[in-house]
């Protein structure tokens, strides 16, 4: 049994990371609570390739920084509407 190499990992979690947003939108869509951040989670593709090739002109590492960036305020975005869908009634603190 042949294990998984580092540029093995690393495509295989580039290709998952890539099919994310995409899967997430359109189970988004279908969710009532959720259907508000659908199109958001679609428009993060763009916008984090039109910021990667942007910061280009920069230099390799300013465009996978800005890259990076996007998918982290892509990420945020869906935590807030995470924490502001739930039912507070639910929810314990203690």
């Amino acid at each position: 049994m042949a294990l998984l190499g580092p540029q093995d990992e690393q495509s295989l979690y580039g290709r998952a990371a890539d099919r994310a947003p995409f899967i997430l939108a359109f189970a988004f869509r279908r969710i009532r609570e959720w259907r508000g951040a659908w199109l958001p989670t679609l428009a993060a593709i763009p916008v984090a390739i039109v910021c990667g090739v942007l910061f280009y002109v920069l230099g390799d590492g300013a465009a996978v920084r800005a890259t990076s960036a996007t998918w982290f305020v892509w990420l945020a975005f869906l935590a807030v509407w995470l924490m502001r869908s739930g039912d507070a009634q639910h929810v314990q603190t203690e």
